[in-house]
């Protein structure tokens, strides 16, 4: 489950986040209307901190999240797939993704998020994962 490196559904590109993507990373954590739902705009610090975990988490679970490119134009998606988390004192599996603004209402967010469940449970056998969001996240 290393790569995932080819087509995916409706024309996007999935790749295994690395530090090529960082300048990505920054530009969606650094966008207010894309953080407002995700615990608020990060530093480019931060950010490339999180990219050392992102990859670390990779090695240790041998899973972990994606950058997705539209295949039609080459842009930059967003970025999504499983991360393992502690929540309430237990060890849980996450959907997590995030979408680039102008790409909200495309159906990527609903795509990646199928496809990240089609992996923990077809692919790596996970049997509970969970997901959160905001009220307000339409």
């Amino acid at each position: 489950m290393e790569s995932i490196e080819h087509s995916i559904t409706n024309g996007m590109k999935a790749e295994r986040i690395d530090e090529t993507h960082v300048e990505h990373l920054i530009a969606i954590y650094q966008d207010p209307k894309v953080m407002a739902t995700l615990g608020g705009v990060q530093s480019e610090a931060n950010i490339r901190a999180g990219m050392v975990d992102l990859m670390a988490h990779w090695r240790e679970h041998r899973f972990g999240l994606w950058a997705f490119f539209d295949q039609t134009d080459g842009n930059f998606v967003g970025r999504g797939g499983l991360r393992r988390l502690v929540q309430d004192g237990a060890e849980e599996t996450e959907i997590a993704y995030a979408i680039v603004a102008n790409k909200w209402g495309c159906g990527f967010a609903t795509q990646i998020a199928s496809l990240a469940a089609r992996i923990a449970f077809d692919v790596l056998d996970i049997s509970n994962v969970v997901a959160f969001t905001l009220p307000d996240n339409l």
